[in-house]
């Protein structure tokens, strides 16, 4: 019906065009009768041009239903609709944008001549759109008129025909402008409160939990977010001072060392160390160098402390002149009492290169591999005890022989225990790797291949690797030196040293007897079995004493 309407206005537009394009101009004209037709085909009475006036006004006004009215609104159609409208108010004197006449005039209760509207209070003739109010050809048509104004009235929607005018603009503006209900309140508030009547209460109250699990679950993420964040920064800072400790308790190696060309490198497990191995390299008196690595139980702060204390008591031992066995045995009476039941191992060696020999002495660590002109099979009976398990340390000493060409490597179990499928790593896979590297591949290049050779490594790892540049060319003899107690030689401990040696029975059982004897008149006995190619001698004396031949 609608778009009847506004064919027919768009035509009456087209013939008029100063109407359509001025909004100020008042268009005052009468609309006709229309004859209603019969349903058998005859003419019937003629209707009268209120009630035509009426019926287009209605037409035109009438709202769409809410879903189309909202997207008329919206677009591009909502001006043209409103044209249309004004239009249609301007011809049949139904008012402008006021709701008045069409030249503005606000309506009123009584009829205006030529303004299409008029009271039907009273019984008072309705405007045809001529002044008098004719009704002579009302009949049936005003009748009709009438009804429709009572149906009007019962939907309690006001006549064109009553002075009350329609408000212009769209459906959406008439609804923010209307009032809110006094009862209902805000579309938003009435669609809460029917919510509030349809839930159950015990959807209610779920949701209510909920929403406080959901609060607490927040405020518990929030919290742990700024713990987290916290944490963070102290491990930062505390990953700065260890790197400092670490810088200090890791020293930068020369290239060339006394004799020896040198190299280091150390890789923790994950992260910083945090003091768990450790390694100096320092020149001494004589073209000599000391070489320390060992590897400290536990990490943190007290694994560096401890760490510091026994390198700088290993350091200045070495320093006042005293061998590998000495300087072990005097860092471990201390060490024993400040232990607190944490341990070290740790390894000396020092090389003269006069005498073109490595000295070294181990607390529970492993021995150092050789290659070379130099290489041989390390001895392990009578071994010292890592510093802290017993305060008596420092019982075994090694010399060999280490020649040009010769390569020596001292490390930390970390490269051992390394994992390779279901089996560790182990010493001969090591040894096989010491003997295949190159001249100019250094440490950083042995530990790489390690590290590439294994699967998991499950400690840090630390190693040196030493090379002879100048030194003594006759290949001196091996010397293994252990110092016994009584105890020890009571229990044995002597004699498969001397059978690890591979010293003859007779001459092991005369070293044996100035053992015990040395034994107990000093409190312990020093035996030094020398080995070259004329086979091995054994020596004994008095700890502390200088070793005597314990057999001519």
């Amino acid at each position: 019906m609608f778009a009847a309407a506004c064919a027919a206005l768009a035509a009456l537009a087209f013939a008029c065009p100063a109407a359509a394009q001025l909004p100020s101009v008042k268009i005052d004209a009468q609309l006709p009768e229309l004859q209603l037709p019969l349903q058998n085909g005859a003419v019937g009475d003629a209707v009268p041009g209120d009630v035509v006036e009426e019926t287009l006004n209605e037409t035109v006004d009438e709202p769409l239903p809410e879903p189309v009215e909202d997207v008329v609104s919206d677009s591009p159609v909502a001006p043209v609709r409103d044209e249309v409208r004004r239009v249609v108010g301007n011809t049949t004197g139904g008012g402008g944008e006021n709701g008045g006449s069409g030249s503005g005039a606000p309506a009123t209760e009584s009829a205006q001549p030529g303004g299409g509207s008029g009271s039907t209070q009273g019984g008072s003739p309705g405007t045809s759109g001529s002044p008098g109010g004719d009704t002579s050809r009302g009949g049936s048509g005003e009748r009709l008129a009438r009804e429709r104004l009572a149906r009007r009235a019962e939907r309690g929607t006001p006549s064109r025909g009553t002075g009350t005018s329609r408000p212009r603009g769209s459906r959406r503006d008439r609804r923010q402008a209307s009032p809110a209900p006094e009862d209902g309140g805000s579309p938003i508030a009435r669609t809460v409160e029917k919510l509030v009547q349809v839930v159950p209460r015990v959807v209610w109250l779920a949701l209510g939990v909920l929403l406080l699990t959901a609060i607490a679950l927040g405020t518990r993420t929030f919290v742990e977010r700024r713990r987290a964040r916290v944490l963070e920064e102290e491990r930062e800072q505390l990953l700065r001072e260890v790197g400092l400790l670490e810088r200090a308790l890791l020293p930068e190696v020369p290239e060339q060392l006394g004799a020896l060309a040198a190299s280091v490198a150390y890789r923790p497990c994950e992260g910083p160390a945090a003091g768990g191995d450790f390694y100096d390299a320092f020149e001494l008196p004589g073209g000599r160098a000391a070489i320390l690595v060992g590897d400290v139980a536990g990490h943190g702060q007290e694994a560096l402390e401890r760490t510091n204390a026994i390198r700088t008591r290993l350091h200045a031992c070495l320093e006042a002149g005293m061998s590998p066995r000495v300087a072990l045995a005097s860092t471990g009476q201390r060490t024993a009492s400040e232990s607190g039941g944490r341990f070290a191992t740790v390894i000396v060696a020092v090389h003269d290169p006069a005498a073109g020999t490595l000295t070294y002495a181990a607390a529970g660590h492993p021995p150092p591999i050789l290659t070379g002109p130099s290489a041989f099979e390390p001895l392990t009976v009578a071994s010292s005890p890592p510093l802290g398990v017993d305060p008596r340390n420092g019982l075994r000493e090694t010399t060999v022989p280490l020649p040009a060409g010769s390569v020596a490597c001292l490390f930390t179990d970390g490269l051992l225990e390394a994992r390779v499928g279901d089996e560790l790593f182990g010493r001969e896979r090591l040894t096989a790797m010491v003997a295949e590297i190159g001249p100019d591949e250094q440490a950083n290049d042995l530990l790489e291949f390690v590290i590439a050779a294994t699967d998991e490594a499950a400690d840090d790892m630390a190693v040196f690797v030493l090379r002879p540049v100048s030194g003594a060319e006759v290949l001196a003899p091996r010397v293994e030196t252990v110092e016994l107690d009584a105890e020890d030689l009571r229990l044995g401990l002597g004699k498969r040293f001397l059978n690890a040696c591979e010293l003859p029975d007779e001459d092991a059982d005369v070293a044996l007897e100035h053992a015990h004897a040395a034994a107990a008149g000093s409190g312990a006995a020093l035996i030094a079995v020398t080995i070259d190619d004329r086979g091995a001698r054994a020596s004994v004396s008095a700890a502390g004493a200088t070793a005597a031949p314990a057999a001519a």
